[in-house]
């Protein structure tokens, strides 16, 4: 029995050790791909409307901020000038009821709804801004997946190493008694 727990207890905390970095690897891998994906959108954005905001063509902004809701995964596109007032605006949620915060990593996100925002600067001069919505919903439930998943298995795991911890140290006991006998005949 001491056989036993002894080698559950190094294999738990081998496999926790294990479990944690997996984890933590594919955390940082998916927030760095939804950074990627964030800064690029918020960039695309920024680039399609700069000439609109600086000429103030309205009707170019709606047409862009519909466009861009066309995305995969975007909750809402806001178009702002330089005093913060509303150029163009598309969502699919009620922005009264949001908090507009930027979000700096996926801890950071209370809502499902990671927050970005650009600047909308030429010659060092700032037009406005765009700030956009990424619904990350999928990526939480995966990650939460990906942690039941892990310690489901490493909890099965754990139940075989114990099992096969325990009908070896049956095998060799056995052995270890009948050669004690013999010894003593």
């Amino acid at each position: 029995y001491k056989t036993i727990i002894g080698i559950a207890s190094i294999e738990a905390v081998l496999l926790a050790i294990l479990l944690s970095n997996v984890l933590s690897y594919m955390r940082l891998s998916n927030e760095q791909q939804l950074q990627d994906r964030v800064e690029t959108t918020a960039t695309l954005f920024v680039t399609t409307t700069k000439d609109a905001v600086i000429s103030y063509d309205l009707a170019s902004l709606e047409s862009f901020a519909e466009e861009i809701m066309k995305n995969p995964g975007m909750v809402y596109a806001r178009v702002l000038d330089a005093e913060n007032n509303i150029l163009a605006e598309r969502s699919r949620i009620d922005l009264n009821q949001h908090d507009l915060n930027e979000d700096l990593n996926i801890q950071s996100v209370t809502d499902s709804i990671y927050d970005s925002q650009a600047n909308i600067d030429v010659d060092d001069i700032n037009y406005g801004k765009v700030q956009i919505g990424i619904d990350i919903s999928s990526l939480q439930n995966l990650e939460s997946q990906a942690q039941r998943h892990g310690m489901t298995l490493a909890a099965i795991e754990m139940g075989l190493v114990a099992l096969f911890s325990f009908i070896l140290g049956y095998y060799l006991t056995r052995q270890l008694s009948e050669l004690t006998q013999a010894a003593r005949k």
